[in-house]
């Protein structure tokens, strides 16, 4: 029987080597097929969702962070010392939390004051502030100059202390002048400044009185420039100063010359086939030459536009409203002796056909509601409102085409117990020739005053709560008109625990809360 001669050395190798590659080929073949068949597989089934806890849950999670907005700010506590140069107390400053305006529909860069109160005798004062923002701090006269306090943010605690510091000021000094330019006037000097980070939302302004050689004296300015006007003291609404002088802070010898003005009012009245209801105007004042003396913008048509014009000249007035035209010339005169003058200025309706709004007021009970406060506003918020009698619950007014905010409310200037009613705010689309009924049932709120402690702040919101943007701060004394139902206060002293109270708003009571 013959047998294989056995493999030398040279046949082991070249088998070790072929095993070899036939594993890299397999492992490759493997590799191949199993990314191919996860490209074939089934999706896998998406996730189920989380059932929230209760409904309100849902709300806050769909509406509480979109990816173009962020979320609601935090509430965090600052306590305020506020000292000057030397280290003494400095009762008496007006305090200011100031950010971005979280809470109103305006612009994105929009900025608000969100917390605002005053230091005491120690010169300590406690503010909630919201999110992150900035601190405006001006000393009730003297010679310290504001200070302003920027990159405040909520600290990982939820409370910070703060020391400001108020440095003394420059001064602006110099002689008021009677209209002939030679004899020194007694008067009221007023610097407002033109610029700088401090006059974020209101600008710092300065005042004092001259003497009776006309000399004055403005303290406690920070650096920048100030506009300076100045009216006498026996007749402050007849006279004033002419175009302001501007002065830089630290300077002396500033001259003021006081010049005669009058009042020119201007009276509507508005005519034509049906006028409907006038919400706005603007109004201009230009000389013989159409040079623009004075103007006024989305003046609301309940206000009278008062202009102060120096005397002995001839004005031409102009107004303006989408839909209007103006009926006179609008030409006044104003004699050189005459101090206060009115003019009667025409519109008549020419925009065509009007729409017709007739809106039933009834209260809860369905009883009709004969006095509110009525306020419209064409492509905009409603700023203001009218006392307005409605005969059995009906008001019926005509406005021109378009899109209208309306707002019904308790009429401003009744006593509170009165008409305790909760705003009700609604939009219309117009069309020209329509007519459009609607019923407004007004709810009836209760009240709810606080009394608290000198320098604690108080903030109040439903209870239960959802979100940050109901929570709200309470400015004043005076009885607020909240809906019925459970409300929780806190009040807040510098970094002290907050101290709660629950109470209970009933429709139409008073409720008393005395923190002191």
């Amino acid at each position: 029987m013959n047998r294989p001669a056995p493999a030398g050395p040279r046949a082991w190798r070249s088998r070790r080597v072929v095993a070899v590659l036939v594993l890299a080929v397999a492992a490759l073949i493997l590799t191949v097929a199993l990314r191919s068949g996860d490209r074939h597989a089934p999706a896998p089934p998406p996730p189920s969702p989380v059932e929230p806890a209760d409904p309100g849950e849902t709300a806050r999670t769909e509406g509480a962070a979109p990816a173009d907005r962020p979320a609601r700010p935090s509430c965090w506590r600052l306590a305020i010392e506020v000292l000057d140069t030397a280290g003494r107390p400095v009762a008496g400053a007006r305090v200011r939390f100031i950010g971005p305006a979280h809470y109103t529909e305006s612009e994105a860069d929009a900025w608000e004051v969100h917390a605002e109160a005053e230091t005491g005798a120690d010169g300590l004062v406690s503010l909630d502030a919201i999110g992150s923002g900035l601190l405006d701090v001006r000393p009730a006269g003297g010679s310290l100059a504001p200070a302003l306090v920027t990159g405040l943010s909520p600290p990982p605690g939820g409370g910070q202390r703060l020391t400001v510091r108020l440095e003394h000021g420059l001064s602006i000094a110099g002689t008021v002048f009677a209209p002939d330019g030679r004899t020194p006037a007694r008067a009221r000097v007023r610097a407002v400044a033109m610029h700088g980070p401090v006059s974020l939302d209101e600008p710092v302004e300065a005042e004092t009185e001259a003497g009776g050689d006309g000399r004055f004296l403005l303290s406690g300015l920070p650096r920048g420039r100030f506009a300076l006007d100045a009216w006498p003291v026996e007749n402050p609404d007849l006279r004033e100063s002419g175009p302001p002088v501007v002065a830089e802070a630290g300077t002396d010898g500033v001259e003021l010359r006081l010049r005669p003005f009058a009042l020119l009012e201007v009276v509507l009245h508005v005519g034509g086939d049906g006028p409907p209801e006038l919400d706005a105007a603007d109004f201009r004042v230009e000389d013989p030459a159409g040079h623009l003396v004075a103007s006024v913008e989305d003046l609301d048509a309940h206000e009278t536009p008062r202009f102060r014009l120096p005397p002995g000249e001839t004005y031409h007035v102009t107004g303006f409203s989408p839909g209007w035209t103006q009926a006179g010339d609008g030409t006044v005169e104003i004699g050189p002796e005459e101090s206060r003058r009115t003019i009667v200025l025409p519109l008549r309706w020419t925009g065509g056909s009007t729409a017709r709004l007739r809106l039933f007021l009834r209260d809860e009970g369905g009883a009709p509601v004969e006095r509110v406060g009525f306020g419209f506003r064409r492509e905009g918020a409603v700023r203001g409102v009218r006392a307005r009698h409605c005969p059995e619950g009906v008001l019926d007014v005509a406005l021109p085409p378009g899109k209208w905010s309306l707002r019904v409310e308790r009429p401003a200037g009744d006593p509170a117990p009165l008409a305790p009613y909760l705003p009700e705010e609604f939009e219309l689309s117009l069309a020209p020739g329509e007519g459009v009924e609607r019923e407004v049932f007004l709810r009836t709120g209760g009240f709810l005053r606080v009394l608290r402690p000198h320098g604690a702040v108080v903030s109040i919101h439903p209870d239960p709560w959802e979100a940050l943007w109901q929570v709200r701060r309470l400015d004043s004394d005076r009885p607020e008109i909240l809906p019925p139902g459970t409300w929780t206060l806190d009040l807040h002293m510098g970094l002290e625990e907050a101290v709660s109270r629950k109470v209970e708003v009933r429709p139409g009571e008073i409720t008393e809360v005395d923190f002191r």
